[in-house]
């Protein structure tokens, strides 16, 4: 498992503003913030997604469309499934 570190945690942030995210059609994943990333697919639909690693495994958990769920929204819904994950397996991020 990848540990997180300051360094990580700094290249993973912000890395979308809200004209990008209006505009990106080219099929791909594109990272936001801490775990939050936007999914564009084949056929264009664009959605939500936060991502974090458990027991070694990657695991996504789908927030919802960008046409349901804005930019604002996608942070907090990101920023409660991290809470929710922290409190789950019971110890922080380790952060250097």
């Amino acid at each position: 498992m990848m540990p997180i570190t300051a360094q990580w945690l700094m290249r993973t942030r912000n890395k979308l503003n809200a004209k990008q995210v209006e505009r990106l059609t080219k099929p791909g994943i594109y990272s936001k913030a801490g775990g939050l990333y936007l999914r564009v697919r084949n056929s264009g639909t664009r959605s939500w997604l936060y991502v974090h690693w458990l027991n070694g495994r990657r695991r996504e958990l789908g927030l919802g469309s960008l046409l349901d769920i804005s930019l604002a929204k996608a942070h907090e819904k990101a920023a409660q499934a991290r809470a929710l994950y922290l409190d789950a397996i019971g110890r922080p991020l380790n952060v250097e």
